[in-house]
């Protein structure tokens, strides 16, 4: 079960588009290359995640392991950063699911925007009535999307003739190889966000081994989408769509094959929008409830669910969304959302080699060679963080300050916030505590 969250959670729409941004640094057909590397690399963090766990076994996940090694400040800029990202990924991905609609219904595009609203406000609606999905359901639905991505494109494999280049990809230039492998790594971002499930886990393995076989399924439905697509269609079709998964389908089954994809696309997004919204929301009801956001993002309704977070988020995702309509730029999402998730991972290392350091008592998983695991990490993210920061995957020969500005605002926005709003509510917390303590005067009769 918690395997399958762990797919639900990495595997969404903007899936489909980061592939097209590898194959983009690939030689076509051999996408497949650094989407295999890169699953080595998800591995290595695979294990680190799980020490960490087994450190912390909380739901407040990440989140509490930066706390605990690197202090309150850091904590909250990076999370809300990655909150941030969070956003502009549903978003995406709404505008994504919005575009296939139209795509396969033939309207006018002004009309993606309403679909893209609609899906949204949904998700809003099904978060505040209290609709979780349970597991089993969210397990199944999880199982139909691997099922038919891997089906649909493993029958396209076989469709293709002739004698592709399957090793094209080691004639790049290094700088072109290191760029295929940071935008390989979205594949699988947001896996670890199981992590949050600890506290529900019967057994202390559950989690380690979610965090393993997790990257095994989506390395297998990635690499047979990447090789399908790639093989079938033509570079020129797909790289600039924002619903390639659609042109595979109708490559393979034709008109029938677009409906499969597209009901595939749809189904996508249960997972994507309400397992976002679920995350986002309680991370923000955590964090007011510690007095790091307003009050306001602690109010549950009466079905226990935080209404001005999931309200706040909905709203907020519509407005990504807007942008992403308006802009067309929905492939500088996968730059950043690729480098947020290099970050991540990269402090995870850091965070192993602090604990270690500390020699904190480990209560479950426990890497093997986690010191040189942990570095080994550091030496790979951070670079491959600062050159997809400056990647292009509009345009593989170029460079682009884009992603990167992107990524100073969201981080100046959550530094902005840490320094002046921050002291604030915990100023305010802190006298709040301090006449809950103080006695009360007793007036003389």
């Amino acid at each position: 079960m918690a395997s399958a969250i762990s797919v639900g959670l990495a595997f969404a729409a903007l899936d489909f588009l980061a592939v097209v941004s590898v194959a983009s640094y690939s030689k076509s057909i051999s996408v497949w290359i650094p989407i295999v590397i890169s699953s080595l690399l998800v591995f290595v963090v695979a294990g680190l995640f799980a020490e960490l766990n087994g450190i912390y076994p909380s739901a407040a996940g990440v989140r509490l392991y930066m706390q605990k090694a690197l202090g309150t400040n850091f904590a909250v800029v990076v999370m809300l950063a990655y909150s941030i990202t969070i956003i502009l990924a549903i978003a995406a991905d709404a505008f994504i699911i919005g575009s296939a609609i139209n795509f396969i219904s033939g309207e006018s595009s002004q009309l993606t925007y309403l679909w893209i609203v609609l899906l949204l406000a949904a998700a809003v609606i099904s978060n505040l009535m209290g609709v979780k999905i349970a597991g089993w359901l969210e397990a199944l639905i999880t199982l139909i999307i691997v099922l038919g991505v891997g089906l649909i494109s493993g029958f396209g494999v076989s469709k293709i003739v002739g004698h592709p280049n399957y090793l094209g990809f080691f004639n790049q230039s290094p700088v072109r190889i290191f760029q295929a492998l940071i935008f390989a790594v979205f594949l699988y971002a947001a896996f670890e966000w199981v992590v949050t499930s600890a506290e529900e886990a019967n057994n202390k393995k559950t989690i380690p081994r979610a965090l393993f076989i997790a990257p095994v399924i989506l390395l297998v439905i990635c690499v047979l989408f990447g090789v399908a697509l790639t093989g079938l269609v033509k570079f020129s079709s797909f790289h600039q769509s924002p619903y390639p998964q659609l042109l595979l389908g109708k490559a393979v089954f034709g008109r029938v094959g677009e409906f499969l994809m597209l009901f595939i696309t749809l189904i996508t997004a249960i997972n994507t929008f309400n397992g976002g919204f679920m995350v986002a929301s309680r991370f923000l009801y955590a964090a007011a409830r510690e007095g790091i956001l307003p009050k306001a993002f602690a109010k549950l309704n009466l079905k226990f669910v935080p209404s001005f977070a999931v309200i706040s988020l909905g709203l907020l995702c519509m407005l990504g969304a807007l942008v992403v309509y308006l802009t067309k730029q929905w492939l500088v999402l996968v730059s950043v959302g690729s480098v947020l998730e290099a970050i991540i991972y990269a402090i995870a290392g850091i965070c192993v080699l602090i604990f270690r350091k500390r020699k904190i008592q480990q209560k479950g998983f426990k890497m093997f060679f986690g010191n040189v695991f942990a570095v080994l990490v550091l030496i790979i993210f951070i670079p491959m963080a600062l050159l997809g920061a400056f990647s292009n995957p509009k345009n593989p020969s170029q460079f682009s300050l884009l992603p990167a500005a992107v990524i100073v605002v969201i981080f100046f926005l959550a530094f902005i916030y840490s320094k002046t709003v921050l002291p604030k509510l915990v100023k305010s917390r802190q006298s709040a505590a301090v006449k809950r303590r103080r006695p009360t005067k007793i007036v003389a009769q």
